[in-house]
């Protein structure tokens, strides 16, 4: 992790510690797991250990755990194995009670360590209680946090339009982020693509970098997904029509890549297909950080990429959660050496060779190409 503290994650068996300091009996402690944060910076000095025990149902799916003094402690074991912390988020009209997921290393170092994006899931008028496995089963096995990639929910249910568009602009300005993903699950999907129809700032702004339907409702598709500015990711169940009306809608355009999936599991329970289907958790990871990088390129030309011979941390992150088959392309673009190290390791070869605003144009037609290929992954991509 290349942050001042360097999370250990791991089981202490013969060392019991409740909280911090307090013993606890057998009994509890096979209830409970342990986590060690060790500074990795304490030099000669012995490193400041931190003990944490948190209750195996408190214990986030994903893994990126929030110290428990400042976690969000929901009534529902499903609620709080979302971890995260809860946020206050004031918009023109009102304040939304959210909840905020954040990778472990920006928890653990929250000035220096960059975000890679923010993924905010959107159930619309559905009620809270009913989404938090499902969203739990999401983050743990698309693996967007590890990514770099902090997510935000929603509590209080959303009806309209101008209700999401004030909660974007307010989580991006609140948590200082310069790009997001929107992801519509159910009656959400409906609200993210209004938003992302209508709202222009957001795209020409490149802040809003793409949108995702996941399991969108029976119900006729709205006339704003034939008009989408932004990359899109539909994901529909085995044998669903419906969805299938949707991907022909969001498709009807040329102007923007589109990718789709259709699970291998029957049935709309989101927290299954995530839990069975582990091309399906790929596919929204892979489309989510290649649209997060398309926004990025987008803004080639601008100041901030000019005369510079090395691409920003968080989008170097971002290159090495993607496939080695999309390396093989931008190598085949010049005669590099990089082979095998990944696309990360052969864009900072790339950047330093052409600078950064002509890699990032390279990279901005590698991806999508990729997402209208429905990123399907080939091991012989260049051939």
């Amino acid at each position: 992790l290349e942050t001042r503290t360097n999370p250990i994650a791991t089981p202490l068996p013969n060392q019991q510690q409740g909280g911090r300091g307090r013993s606890t009996s057998p009994a509890a402690t096979q209830r409970s797991r342990a986590v060690s944060f060790i500074d990795a910076e304490g030099g000669e000095q012995q490193p400041e250990l931190l003990v944490y025990n948190v209750e195996s149902d408190r214990w986030p799916l994903h893994g990126h755990l929030v110290p428990p003094e400042i976690a969000f402690q929901h009534p529902s074991p499903s609620g709080s194995r979302l971890g995260g912390r809860r946020i206050t988020l004031q918009t023109r009209s009102t304040s939304l009670e959210c909840i905020l997921v954040e990778p472990m290393q920006k928890m653990m170092d929250p000035d220096a360590f960059v975000i890679s994006g923010l993924a905010i899931c959107l159930h619309g008028p559905d009620p809270w209680d009913d989404q938090t496995e499902d969203w739990a089963q999401l983050l743990k096995h698309t693996k967007l946090l590890d990514a770099g990639i902090s997510v935000l929910l929603h509590e209080v249910p959303l009806n309209l339009v101008a209700d999401v568009e004030g909660l974007v602009e307010a989580a991006l300005m609140h948590l200082d982020v310069g790009r997001c993903l929107l992801i519509g699950k159910a009656s959400g999907a409906p609200l993210a693509a209004a938003v992302a129809e209508a709202d222009s700032r957001l795209v020409e702004a490149c802040s809003l970098a793409g949108v995702l339907f996941v399991m969108p409702p029976q119900e006729d598709v709205p006339e704003a997904c034939s008009r989408l500015p932004v990359p899109s990711f539909i994901l529909g169940c085995r044998g669903d029509m419906h969805a299938r009306d949707w991907i022909e809608t969001v498709s009807e355009q040329d102007t923007v890549p589109v990718a789709w999936q259709l699970a291998r599991v029957s049935g709309t329970d989101l927290a299954k297909i995530m839990r069975k289907d582990k091309e399906t958790a790929t596919a929204i990871r892979h489309f989510s950080i290649a649209a997060l990088l398309m926004a990025e390129f987008a803004n080639a030309n601008g100041p901030a990429w000019n005369d510079s011979s090395q691409l920003p941390r968080h989008v170097l992150r971002l290159c090495e959660e993607l496939p080695d088959h999309l390396t093989k392309q931008l190598v085949s673009t010049y005669e590099g050496g990089c082979q095998g190290q990944g696309l990360a390791a052969a864009a900072s070869v790339r950047c330093r060779d052409v600078g950064a605003p002509t890699l990032a144009l390279e990279l901005f037609e590698i991806l999508q190409s990729w997402i209208r290929r429905n990123l399907i992954q080939l091991a012989t991509a260049t051939e």
